[in-house]
């Protein structure tokens, strides 16, 4: 009777660990309510969530990602003065390529939601993602492009974009959007002025990252330039889970029954 107790608990823990381990704990930001039109995003938006909220989805509310802290900035900046929000039809296709519910876009495509870049001239845009020890952060995917207002006077551009390592600014994936520029079809299939960036990084435990978007230029570049550049649908996971604490007691609760009987 003992040994069929033993096996029984040992059972429970087994499911619950392949439950607790194939359960999707994923924060993907759509940025509706994130700020006003053309006002900054708040330089710790979407930090540490534990729910589902106005702009943000938690895996249709099973997951969240309480332990991650995020910081919009560009260096030298420390106010999120270059991250904006906007809300407008021209972020259609950006906006297409991943539609959501009520937090990703309001009514689209009329009207959208974005981080949109903003004075990119002198400095790089950066997403930086912190964890505490012990807890890892998972930088899944995102997407971004340009607004079909771009205009021929403007210069093509796109991104390098990295995922750097804080600790000693190791640059741990890459990836370079194509330029970008007025004369493209606006939409379309496969993404022409507009992409799905996967990035599936894993990170070290304890260790904080920073997305960082470097402009690239087709030709000669001024501080004039138009600024029409959104980012939608960041998606980011953390390990352990939070349920990965209730599966420990449960572990913990298993050896005492376990001790208790034999």
């Amino acid at each position: 009777m003992m040994m069929k107790n033993r096996i029984s608990v040992t059972l429970a823990l087994v499911a619950l660990l392949a439950f607790v381990a194939g359960s999707a704990q994923a924060t993907t930001i759509g940025f509706v309510g994130a700020a006003g039109v053309n006002a900054d995003l708040p330089v710790g938006y979407a930090s540490n969530i534990a729910a589902d909220g106005a702009g943000w989805t938690t895996s249709d509310g099973t997951g969240a990602t309480p332990d991650v802290a995020l910081y919009w900035g560009g260096a030298p900046d420390t106010t999120g003065w270059d991250w904006e929000f906007h809300s407008a039809g021209t972020f259609e296709f950006v906006e297409a390529l991943n539609a959501g519910g009520a937090w990703d876009a309001v009514s689209p495509p009329g009207t959208n939601a974005v981080a949109q870049f903003q004075h990119q001239y002198t400095a790089p845009h950066e997403i930086k993602f912190s964890v505490p020890a012990g807890v890892a952060v998972i930088l899944n995917s995102f997407d971004i492009g340009n607004a079909t207002d771009q205009t021929l006077a403007e210069s093509p551009y796109g991104f390098d974009i990295a995922l750097i390592r804080d600790s000693d600014t190791a640059t741990v994936w890459s990836h370079s959007t194509p330029l970008w520029d007025a004369t493209v079809a606006k939409g379309g299939t496969g993404g022409i002025r507009e992409e799905s960036v996967p990035v599936n990084y894993t990170g070290d435990l304890g260790e904080s990252y920073t997305l960082r978007f470097t402009a690239v230029y087709g030709s000669t570049v001024t501080s004039a330039q138009t600024w029409r550049t959104g980012l939608d649908n960041l998606s980011f996971s953390q390990v352990p889970e939070p349920t990965s604490l209730a599966l420990a007691a449960l572990c913990g609760l298993g050896i005492v029954v376990r001790r208790r009987r034999s």
